[in-house]
């Protein structure tokens, strides 16, 4: 099984592209801050990472063994 990583899972379109590829039978690491929106993805079958992608320290993991990279992360306000 493919592994695809979502930064920005927790944002508008980072939720739609977990949905996405949940149903195609991907594993997904769905990358937010969100904790509820996280937990919301959990349900549907994505493992959650919470982090900002910006933390080359605390995300360094999620990306261990990951074979596509879906950036859809942004500054919000």
């Amino acid at each position: 099984m493919k592994t695809v990583l979502v930064t920005g899972a927790t944002g508008f379109l980072g939720k739609y592209l977990v949905k996405i590829f949940v149903k195609e039978g991907y594993k997904v690491r769905a990358l937010g801050r969100n904790e509820k929106a996280g937990k919301e993805l959990e349900k549907l079958g994505a493992e959650f990472c919470k982090g900002d992608f910006t933390d080359k320290l605390l995300c360094e993991r999620y990306f261990e063994n990951v074979n596509y990279v879906i950036h859809a992360g942004a500054l919000s306000t």
